[in-house]
């Protein structure tokens, strides 16, 4: 079930608008997090990325899912910074 979306707008190098939408859902009581480039080349594998399961905890994945989305993060990075935010956030 979709909790919360979020979408910001990045300025690229060749002044082209992309937008980015962030996702967090819930399901089976874990959080999933879906990050989606639009306005690209959709076929493109790092321009889409899912992240299943990350956490538990609501307020871990909602101040994740914040972060993301104010540091206007890629997909393609998306892993690795929900891995270093939830060791942050644990400690």
């Amino acid at each position: 079930m979709l909790i919360k979306s979020l979408k910001t707008t990045v300025n690229t190098r060749a002044n082209k608008d992309v937008e980015i939408i962030y996702n967090l859902f819930f399901k089976n009581a874990l959080y999933s997090l879906e990050c989606i480039k639009m306005n690209c080349n959709n076929k493109e594998p790092n321009n889409y990325c899912l992240v299943e399961n990350f956490t538990e905890d609501e307020t871990e994945a909602e101040t994740i899912l914040h972060i993301l989305a104010k540091g206007m993060a890629a997909p393609i990075h998306i892993k690795d910074l929900i891995e270093d935010l939830s060791i942050s956030l644990t400690y």
